[in-house]
């Protein structure tokens, strides 16, 4: 056909190639769409079609570039897609099509702390109810109520007094009633020793640990170890080692470690010193002994407090006039001196007896006996001044105790005689030396009492002594005194022939356990027994 005719031919409605195939993918993209269109706004999960990420084929599926549509699962379109109906569990949230929980609910009672408050799910809101966190259907007391202890549901206002170590019946005593006695039975813990005396108890984590002296005080020093449950002793092993004799120890568990303060009498009349060696918490010694005093005079029968850093240490200086003088120093805990010894009283009234410091909070408090007085004296923190001073009256000779009652912040001291039939006696002072009441007689037997000791359990303070009723036999002890409004009735905690020195005590946070000498037909022993209710 010549050029420019017009003459139609089938040709006319042929779609050449290159454009057919243009046309063809047009509309399968638009079935494709159409369909990944209709899918959205279910719940079926279905994809909409690859992320846009610059044309990279991410999910290598048919090596064609990925498309610019999310193709993550669809849950929901709005936060109504999520409500899973449930109150308590908070409202949950459609995010980028994804449904996400809610933040459950919090009822938040006001701010005095006397309530609880809790989600109903069938009141679909919040309750709100009192405090009673043991369920025993008491109010802490403060919240108005009567239960002193609101985690224990054993203590509340007028319940009854359980041996278990609490005030159950909030009224400030501890087991009042019930008798404390001897538990088990006494461990002779000096075995192979002739002359066994002046024991004294620790407790830490591993159980107690004891120490005493042999030979009547011209050996060595020993320790033995006890099981929590007082029925599994060490053997005794040294843990003073020297040529001349170590005597009356002092044992002292710092947190870390036991330090054991005690005499070393030296070769020459009037010549010893007070050192202080270490053990570990097994009681294997660490550190030898370390020289606290001059030789001269004879330093003895030293007591010992530690305040985290640094020790106090109250001992009996012997001079060769005649005159006894108690001294006062302070160390580091290696035992290096920071405050030279200083003489607190020189006297010939002074007993040959153990003096008394404690840890007060703030400052060390100092208490021996001297004459008629006891003398209870709180040193300042440089422990060079003198704070305050109280005189006690007393009968002659008079053996002091000291204790520190850490939740009342009070200092408890007890005093006996050594010589008279006097009873045991009991004071209490503030940190300032303010007294809290009158002095007052705890025991009410007519006998010789001697050998005390007393210790603060966190409750209660114990106090052990010997009651002697005739001359050959006495009985050791224990009488809790929680406070001047009530005393416990004492308990035995063993019956024996004539010691020549006193106990020791020391709490586990329940039981207390006792170290005490005992002498038997044939020789002095040490003997270790719990103590508490029954």
């Amino acid at each position: 056909m010549p050029l420019g005719m017009n003459r139609p031919t089938w040709s006319a409605f042929f779609v050449p190639e290159h454009r057919f195939s243009r046309l063809a993918w047009a509309v399968t993209a638009a079935v494709a769409l159409a369909a990944g269109l209709a899918a959205c706004g279910t719940k079926s999960g279905l994809s909409v079609g690859e992320a846009a990420d610059g044309g990279i084929d991410r999910d290598l599926d048919t090596g064609v570039v990925d498309s610019s549509v999310d193709t993550r699962p669809v849950d929901c379109l709005s936060d109504v897609d999520c409500d899973d109906g449930v109150f308590c569990n908070g409202t949950e949230h459609c995010v980028r099509n994804v449904c996400g929980p809610g933040l459950p609910v919090e009822c938040v009672p006001p701010p005095d702390g006397c309530s609880v408050g809790r989600c109903v799910e069938g009141l679909r809101s919040c309750e709100f109810r009192p405090v009673d966190a043991d369920e025993d259907g008491h109010l802490p007391d403060s919240c108005g109520g009567d239960d002193c202890n609101d985690t224990n549901p054993t203590i509340f206002g007028g319940a009854p007094e359980l041996c278990d170590y609490e005030d159950n019946n909030c009224d400030g005593d501890v087991d009042e009633g019930l008798a404390y006695v001897g538990l088990g039975e006494p461990l002779p813990i000096s075995t192979g020793f002739f002359g066994a005396v002046h024991p004294d108890v620790v407790f830490n984590d591993t159980g107690y640990h004891a120490v005493f002296d042999d030979d009547l005080g011209g050996g060595q020093v020993h320790h033995v170890s006890v099981s929590a449950d007082g029925r599994r002793p060490s053997p005794a092993t040294p843990v003073t080692f020297s040529s001349v004799l170590a005597s009356s120890p002092d044992l002292t568990w710092t947190g870390t470690e036991m330090a054991l303060w005690h005499h070393y009498h030296l070769d020459e009349a009037f010549q010893g010193t007070v050192s202080l060696s270490a053990l570990d918490a097994d009681g294997r010694v660490i550190r030898r002994s370390v020289a606290a005093t001059p030789d001269v005079p004879d330093a003895d029968m030293p007591a010992a407090a530690f305040n985290g850093t640094e020790w106090g240490v109250v001992y009996v200086a012997n001079l060769a006039s005649g005159l006894r003088e108690v001294r006062y120093l302070q160390a580091r805990q290696d035992g290096s001196v920071t405050v030279a010894p200083q003489v607190l009283a020189s006297s010939v009234a002074i007993p040959h007896v153990k003096p008394a410091v404690t840890w007060a909070g703030s400052r060390f408090i100092v208490a021996w006996g001297e004459g008629r007085t006891v003398m209870i004296q709180g040193r300042d923190r440089t422990g060079r001044g003198v704070r305050w001073t109280r005189r006690q009256p007393a009968v002659a000779d008079p053996q002091v105790t000291l204790a520190f009652a850490d939740t009342s912040g009070d200092v408890a001291v007890a005093w006996t005689s050594v010589t008279r039939l006097d009873g045991v006696h009991y004071a209490r002072y503030g940190e300032d030396g303010t007294a809290r009441g009158t002095a007052i007689q705890i025991t009410r037997d007519f006998a010789e009492h001697t050998g005390l000791s007393m210790s603060w359990s966190g409750r209660e303070l114990a106090v052990v002594y010997q009651a002697t009723r005739t001359p050959v036999v006495g009985t050791f002890l224990v009488r809790f005194v929680p406070d001047l409004r009530w005393l416990s009735p004492p308990g035995a905690v063993d019956s024996l022939v004539g010691p020549n020195s006193g106990p020791a005590i020391a709490p586990s946070g329940r039981e207390y356990g006792v170290a005490y000498p005992a002498d038997t037909p044939r020789t002095e022993a040490v003997r270790f027994r719990l103590a508490g209710c029954e």
